[in-house]
């Protein structure tokens, strides 16, 4: 059954209401004439940032048409239908990723390396997405690339770690700094 396009006045216009999962496919082919805004300021909308973020893979500042039209073809082609999409409990089931597309079989496989997962009819939930970034985030390693004082375990690296952020006026260190540090230490001795 072919759902109608639902339009609202919002704004003191009529727009265009996703109100079911199918509808997201009519997004892709509508024009950007008739969007509300063509581009839109990531700081002035209320949603997660990391999901802002994502939406945002230029780092631009704002998301444009071309942008939300991409996000939905990536939801479109990772599920094997749009249906699942109206899943409102907090676990998604494994089986619904469309492992024939690229990004369906990209998302099951960082699923499987990162919470060791198995089955894939097994649940992720969004309580185990959840401790996984708090895992992350909280520890002396957080993936961002830069090292602190608490991921260093010895005293003589602690002292050499130390004396690095002291000579760079930095309060971590990162590869670039790490490499600069070797480079004129290089230079020094020559």
């Amino acid at each position: 059954m072919k759902k109608k396009l639902i339009c609202e006045k919002i704004g003191g216009s009529p727009q265009f209401v996703i109100t079911a999962p199918e509808l997201m496919k009519a997004v892709i082919d509508l024009d950007p004439a008739l969007w509300a805004a063509t581009s839109a300021p990531c700081e002035s909308l209320s949603a997660n940032s990391k999901f802002i973020s994502y939406l945002d893979p230029n780092n631009s500042g704002s998301i444009r048409v071309d942008e939300v039209i991409a996000a939905i073809k990536f939801l479109l082609e990772s599920f094997k239908s749009e249906q699942e999409l109206n899943n409102q409990s907090e676990a998604l089931n494994l089986s619904e990723l469309n492992v024939e597309s690229g990004a369906g079989k990209d998302f099951l496989k960082f699923v499987k390396k990162s919470f060791s997962v198995k089955d894939e009819t097994a649940e992720l939930t969004l309580k185990q997405v959840s401790d996984k970034i708090d895992i992350v985030s909280s520890g002396a390693l957080k993936g961002d690339g830069n090292l602190t004082a608490k991921a260093v375990e010895n005293a003589a690296d602690l002292n050499l770690f130390n004396d690095i952020l002291a000579i760079s006026a930095k309060d971590c260190l990162t590869q670039e700094l790490l490499d600069k540090f070797i480079a004129d230490a290089e230079d020094f001795l020559q």
